[in-house]
């Protein structure tokens, strides 16, 4: 069993991998897509439009790499910042960049945002207490 500080360097371990394994995927599919596009016909259409999704989605993951690579694991943060594990009775919470949901070691998180909306609910709530979200009772047991 992990504590928090392993945790937490696992966890950010973890989003660097899934980061790069999105960015890999994102690119091949772009690649996939041109050739399509390419092609002519009335697939082409669709491909181009696809084409333009998957380059936002691209530049998207880009953007988070520098952000990722900003935050350091090891630190003890009782606050809810960049790099900070936060665990409620309704999971955990990586903060760092926008990944969604994942599993590190069978334990299953969510890594999100500072600037999400489940951060600036959890933020303003001391551990012990309870925040709501989204119709949701959430009650803050760790900031670490």
């Amino acid at each position: 069993m992990y504590d928090a500080a392993d945790l937490k360097r696992a966890i950010h371990w973890h989003c660097h991998r899934l980061l790069a394994d999105r960015l890999t995927q994102t690119r091949q599919d772009i690649e996939r897509c041109r050739a399509k596009a390419l092609d002519g016909g009335a697939s082409s259409v669709n491909a181009r439009i696809e084409l333009e999704k998957l380059h936002a989605v691209l530049e998207q993951l880009q953007a988070m790499a520098p952000v990722l690579a900003d935050i350091d694991p090891t630190g003890h943060h009782g606050s809810i910042v960049p790099g900070a594990l936060v665990r409620t009775d309704m999971g955990l919470f990586y903060i760092a960049v926008a990944l969604g949901r994942t599993e590190v070691d069978g334990i299953p998180l969510w890594v999100v945002a500072p600037h999400s909306p489940i951060v600036q609910v959890l933020k303003d709530t001391p551990v012990g207490e309870i925040a709501f979200f989204n119709g949701q009772a959430f009650r803050m047991q760790l900031v670490a």
